[in-house]
């Protein structure tokens, strides 16, 4: 995992270097999913996806994932209420 700085603080990120690389693809793939079930606000599939994202990826990636999503929503619902408090 690494840290990058974001609007003064830092978060953990999950690394591919982390996923084998015959998984990759299907990682990728899987990651595009995702994305779709964020698009189209689908949190029964988002939820689907990530399980199958720990099959595959493991569960180190998936836990770092889970933990860069969340600190992204909680900023961007900060954001949106006005900002810090």
């Amino acid at each position: 995992m690494t840290s990058s700085p974001n609007n003064g603080t830092s978060t953990t990120r999950p690394e591919a270097g982390s996923i084998q690389v015959t998984a990759r693809p299907a990682v990728a793939h899987l990651l595009d999913l995702l994305g779709d079930t964020f698009d189209t606000c689908d949190g029964d599939g988002a939820v689907i996806v990530l399980k199958a994202l720990r099959l595959v990826a493991g569960d180190a990636f998936t836990d770092a994932l889970v933990l860069h999503l969340i600190t992204i929503g909680t900023r961007r619902m900060i954001e949106r209420s006005g900002g810090n408090r």
